[in-house]
Parts: C-alpha cells; sequence; structure tokens
C-alpha cells in the first residue's frame, strides 16, 4: 500500500514565509528554464506546458550557488519537518534519501525566523518522479477529464471527490523503489508504504505528511 500525500497538521498552522529577491529571481529564472523545453512539446504530450510553473516531478536544470534565503512572517510553534513554504528539515531530508537515495533535489535555505535568529538546516525539496500510475479500472470516484476533446482529444486527466467514497489505486511496476512521486494524471504527490510509516513511527509532523491519528491520510492499493 502506497500514501496519497496528504497534511498531518492543519493548513492553519503551516507558517508564512517570504523568499528574498535574490533567492525569488533564481526560482523564477530556474523554472523558466524547465519550462522551455516542455513547451514545445505537442499538446497532447503528458508533459506538455498549459499553465505558468513548472510541471510537478521533472527535475530543476540546475541548482542555485547560494541558499536560497526566506523569512518567517507567521508561525504557530516550531518549523514542522515538512512544509511547502518552510522547505524540509535535514531529518526529514535523511527520511527521503534512507528510502531513495540521490533521486530528489534538496536546495540548502537559510530561514530567517521571528526571534531573528538563522534556521541553516532547512532544505528546498523538489520531487523528481513524474509517472502515470493511476489504475483506473481499479478506483472508485476517479473518472476521466478531457478539457478539449475537439481541439486536443488527447490531452486527459483524472479527477476525483477526495472523500469517503474515494478508492485510488496505483500500478505496482510504475512506482516499485519509489518513496516520492507525482502522478501526471491525478495531478497528486504520493509516498511509498516504506518511507510513509517511517514517517508517523517517528514522529514526523508537517503539512502533507502521513498521519493515522488525524484520518487524514489515504492509502493507496498497488495493483
Amino acid at each position: 500500500m502506497a500514501w496519497l500525500r496528504c497534511d498531518s497538521i492543519l493548513i492553519e498552522d503551516c507558517p508564512t514565509l517570504e523568499w528574498d529577491e535574490r533567492s525569488k529571481d533564481w526560482l523564477k529564472t530556474v523554472r523558466a528554464k524547465q519550462r522551455q523545453p516542455l513547451e514545445a512539446l505537442p499538446p497532447e504530450h503528458p508533459d506538455h506546458v498549459w499553465q505558468f510553473g513548472g510541471p510537478s516531478g521533472i527535475p530543476y536544470p540546475e541548482s542555485p550557488a547560494f541558499p536560497l534565503v526566506t523569512s518567517v512572517v507567521h508561525s504557530v510553534g516550531p518549523l514542522p519537518d515538512h512544509s511547502p513554504p518552510a522547505g524540509a528539515s535535514s531529518r526529514f531530508k535523511d527520511a527521503v534519501e534512507r528510502f531513495e537515495p540521490g533521486v530528489h533535489q534538496f536546495f540548502p535555505m537559510e530561514v530567517l525566523l521571528e526571534d531573528g535568529t538563522v534556521d541553516k538546516s532547512r532544505w528546498l525539496m523538489h520531487i523528481c518522479n513524474r509517472v502515470d500510475a493511476i489504475a483506473l479500472e481499479h478506483c472508485a470516484d476517479v473518472y476521466e477529464y478531457r478539457p478539449k476533446p475537439d481541439q486536443h482529444p488527447g490531452w486527459y486527466y483524472y479527477r476525483s471527490n477526495f472523500d469517503s467514497r474515494t478508492r485510488i489505486a496505483v500500478r505496482k511496476s510504475m512506482i516499485s523503489g519509489k518513496a516520492l512521486w507525482y502522478d501526471l494524471r491525478l495531478q497528486r504527490f504520493f509516498l511509498g508504504q516504506e518511507l510513509g510509516q517511517f514517517l508517523i513511527e517517528n514522529g514526523f509532523r508537517g503539512y502533507d505528511l502521513p498521519c493515522d491519528g488525524l484520518g487524514r491520510s489515504q492509502h493507496v492499493e498497488e495493483v
């Protein structure tokens, strides 16, 4: 069983942060470089770019030559092990590397905390697995959606209500050995069973990490 990536703290508890100008410029530039070759793909190609921002699960083409700097504008307690604006803690990075070494990108960060101190133990994580793994015939409350069937009949993705009716299944052959991945059809991030269970058993806390206690995470069947 895999995990649909969900939250173990409320969205309201996520810290609010703000990048400095140099970090903003680097992120804007690297995302533009990531987009450029993908914009030239045929519209029905699954990696064709339709919206602003680079497609998830595809590596950035380069690393920054300096630590990315962000400032905490508002937080509730200590920074969690993972939160998109605050990056990942070193122990979260180590957990990912334990189960899938050398695959995902981690860029060093310097986080300016509200008390004036600097946390240099954080990392901006970029997931680098992009797969088409949903086994639609084994799912419930997951359906195919074609935004422009007349113009681009081959362009489609999956939608779901993500409620108590929802059952998601993924093809084991597509996600074997992966700890983290982005499904390009369902447009969601997933965790492998081993990483998800490790995070729960060792008390990791963070937005979009699995947590049995809050009942927010969803197990995903592997077929």
